[in-house]
């Protein structure tokens, strides 16, 4: 008997630690799921107010969520379907991009899917997802301007390659112009120059933004204390569960040549997540 049950003892010891080893696993997966969905909806983010403002609206509107908002799995889709660009467009799916030299993107049967490369003159820009979150992103200079170089992600000798970057906002002039966060705005923006190959600008930033003749505008963060007197919704901000308060952003231009950013005098009171 005293033999039976030391078996017995070491057999729910047994079970017990594959419990455990269970349960830690679960908990594993789901974190690194909700990681992911957070990176989704920070890298979508970016585009969220152009559609807004943009006929790309209604043909999305049949994802929005009950508040108006256009719903998450559609942005999430955007980004995780960017390989599928070609075959959107293939596909009679409708083409667009923002009025910067961005990656274009196609929308089909209420879904948005991203290219995987944007070039000018000078440059191709070529990115795939990493193994974590972020691109990685193959930059591949032209001999001469009118050079037609493959889109497909093969480096080669001449080729400069960024692992595990932010994702590609856009390309002006010799900047490559990066996104970078796991969650929605306010995020960080990269200024990358492809002359000196290394990253010669950082700052937190929220959109929309304008990218023009070596200029972007975009909201900064500021010093500056939210109160009922400057923001508009301070209490709902405040006082709602899913957010940690509100905040003041500051609408500046960024002179890619210098670096100089100028505060343009706009101000605006957002929440906080």
């Amino acid at each position: 008997m005293n033999k039976q049950n030391k078996i017995s003892k070491i057999l729910k010891v047994v079970i017990l630690l594959i419990m455990v080893l269970v349960l830690i696993k679960i908990g594993q997966v789901l974190i690194y799921s909700y990681s992911e969905g957070e990176a989704n909806k920070g890298r979508a983010e970016s585009y969220r107010e152009y559609i807004k403002d943009t006929s790309l609206e209604s043909d999305i509107s049949s994802s929005k969520s009950k508040d108006g908002e256009i719903a998450t799995a559609t942005l999430g889709d955007m980004v995780s379907a960017s390989q599928k660009y070609d075959w959107c467009m293939s596909n009679g799916g409708k083409y667009s991009t923002p009025d910067y030299n961005a990656p274009k993107f196609c929308v089909l049967k209420n879904k948005v899917y991203q290219s995987k490369c944007v070039e000018n003159d000078k440059y191709i820009i070529i990115s795939k997802d990493a193994v974590d979150v972020g691109s990685d992103i193959l930059i591949k200079y032209k001999k001469l301007p009118g050079q037609i170089i493959p889109c497909v992600y093969s480096k080669g000798d001449a080729d400069f390659e960024l692992q595990d970057a932010g994702n590609v906002l856009a390309l002006e002039n010799n900047f490559l112009i990066l996104d970078e966060g796991t969650g929605p705005y306010p995020r960080v923006l990269i200024i990358f120059d492809l002359l000196k190959k290394k990253n010669i600008y950082e700052d937190s930033y929220s959109g929309p933004v304008t990218i023009k003749d070596n200029k972007i505008n975009y909201w900064s963060d500021t010093s500056e204390k939210a109160t009922k007197e400057n923001c508009l919704n301070f209490e709902k901000y405040e006082s709602s569960g899913l957010l940690s308060g509100s905040a003041i952003e500051a609408y500046v231009t960024l002179d890619l040549l210098t670096l100089s950013k100028i505060d343009l005098g706009q101000r605006r009171c957002v929440p906080i997540q």
